[in-house]
C-alpha cells in the first residue's frame, strides 16, 4: 500500500467496522425525516459501490424505503471522472438535482 491510493482501499472497510451499517443508515433516516434528500452518484465501475452495498444492501436497496434517498450510476465512467464527457454527465446530473430541489420563487 502506497500513499493516498492505499488509503482508498483500506479506509472504507475500516470505517464500515467502526461506524457500522446501522449507524450510517440511522444518519440517513434522520436526514430523510427532515425532508433532506441525498443522492449518491457513483461511476458504474466505482469501488465505492462495495461500500454502499455493505451499508445499504446490494444496489442500495435499503435506501428505497427512505424518502429522498437516491442512488445514480454514471455509465462508462471511472472513479475520478477523468474525461470531459464523464464530467459533463456529472455536472448535468448535479444541475438536475439542484433544479428539482431549489425553492421556487
Amino acid at each position: 500500500m502506497r500513499g493516498i491510493a492505499g488509503v482508498g482501499r483500506v479506509l472504507p472497510p475500516v470505517l464500515s467496522r467502526v461506524l457500522g451499517p446501522a449507524r450510517v443508515a440511522g444518519w440517513l433516516r434522520t436526514l430523510s425525516a427532515r425532508g433532506t434528500g441525498v443522492t449518491f452518484l457513483y461511476s458504474d465501475r466505482d469501488s465505492g459501490l462495495e461500500e454502499m452495498d455493505a451499508h445499504f444492501g446490494e444496489g442500495g436497496r435499503h435506501l428505497a424505503g427512505m424518502p429522498g434517498m437516491r442512488v445514480e450510476l454514471i455509465p462508462d465512467a471511472d472513479h475520478i471522472l477523468s474525461t470531459r464527457p464523464m464530467r459533463r454527465d456529472l455536472v448535468g446530473r448535479v444541475e438536475d438535482i439542484l433544479q428539482k430541489t431549489a425553492p421556487r420563487a
